[in-house]
């Protein structure tokens, strides 16, 4: 937990704590301010209140606010089933108070979580204690750093590859539109083609000709792609990612992909129409010219 009013001392806090006559506040996290989300009871709680608690309708213990702190992502995002995080009452507050406390108001009381840290030298063999521990019970389970960066980065790659196949899919559709839009370009403008090599333009200027219009259509689309991609990062990708429940992406604005895939369309904008007159523009200027439009 992170303490954010009250007494801040660790000291003080564990002393007064064992004392058995002080509990802490605690709210939820907020991903999106890394302050404490509060509700409307949390906010009537104030350091100096007391808290009185009863078991069975009976006045066990009452205790005086010692501070007040939210949860980490360690205790806000892990798997309920291991941290045993629950919304109990709607808006009520977490309770932090000492294993004295919780003993007496509790007659069966059930550790049922536990978190600590460890030093990464002996990382390896704990992972491989709680492996073989939760084999044996099953009822137990854990969670640990290098789970939750496994987890984590296996949704990256997911995320990697969905979108790099939704990417490949638009690309892959532009460029086929950009294909019959050649090919109908030429076959609708053959009789205009033959026109103009019968007054002299040759094979290679009329080749020049269409090299520059498909890099004209290309770098028009290239140019547009990218503002209209650059517009919805900053708006409505960004609010996507503000969300509270996608805390874990961070958003990095980049206009490489666009440049690579803008000099990519290039080329093929150049190579195409080349390939297209090649089998779409044949026979002699004669002919062509007996075709009408």
């Amino acid at each position: 937990m992170m303490i954010y009013d009250g007494e801040t001392d660790p000291n003080v806090l564990k002393q007064k704590m064992l004392t058995g006559e002080y509990v802490i506040i605690g709210e939820r996290l907020d991903r999106l301010s890394g302050g404490p989300k509060t509700t409307s009871l949390s906010e009537q709680l104030q350091i100096g209140d007391s808290i009185s608690f009863y078991r069975d309708g009976e006045l066990v213990k009452t205790c005086t606010i010692l501070a007040k702190a939210c949860t980490v992502g360690t205790e806000d995002e892990t798997p309920s089933t291991t941290t045993a995080m629950g919304n109990i009452g709607g808006d009520a507050p977490f309770v932090y108070l000492p294993d004295t406390l919780f003993k007496q108001i509790y007659t069966t009381p059930t550790l049922l979580s536990y978190g600590f840290d460890m030093d990464a030298s002996l990382q390896p063999q704990m992972e491989e204690f709680l492996s073989s521990y939760i084999e044996k019970n099953p009822s137990v389970t854990y969670t640990s750093t290098k789970l939750l960066k496994e987890q984590l980065n296996s949704v990256a790659s997911m995320v990697l590859v969905v979108g790099s196949l939704i990417g490949c899919i638009m690309a892959l559709a532009g460029l086929i539109n950009f294909t019959n839009m050649i090919i109908t370009n030429i076959i609708t403008r053959r009789h205009e083609f033959a026109t103009m090599q019968s007054i002299g333009m040759t094979n290679r200027q009329l080749q020049r000709l269409m090299v520059y219009e498909g890099v004209y259509y290309a770098a028009g689309a290239d140019i547009i792609g990218g503002v209209v991609a650059l517009l919805l990062a900053v708006t409505v990708l960004k609010n996507v990612l503000n969300s509270p429940s996608m805390w874990f992406f961070t958003m990095n604005i980049t206009l490489v992909p666009v440049l690579v895939i803008g000099v990519l369309y290039l080329l093929l904008a150049a190579v195409i129409p080349l390939i297209v007159l090649h089998f779409f523009n044949k026979g002699t200027v004669v002919e062509r010219l007996r075709t009408s439009e």
